[in-house]
């Protein structure tokens, strides 16, 4: 069940569309058609979280390189 405590996304007199945070959370997720959560921004500590996987890439002369998204 989800509950909503005012508006969370509205559109203001210029026409620019803004997300509002739940009170007392002030984070907004954003899901995947499945349901999987894919991002969160946290407006509190002023940081996104993207939720990705590590990407392996063979090096072309010796070793691996390992690309970490934060």
């Amino acid at each position: 069940m989800v509950v909503r405590h005012g508006p969370v996304l509205t559109v203001e007199g210029s026409n620019n569309t803004q997300l509002w945070g739940i009170p007392g959370l002030d984070l907004i997720q954003l899901l995947s058609s499945g349901g999987v959560l894919a991002l969160v921004a946290d407006l509190i500590h002023k940081s996104l979280d993207i939720k990705t996987t590590a990407v392996n890439v063979v090096g072309t002369t010796n070793g691996n390189a390992t690309l970490y998204e934060f």
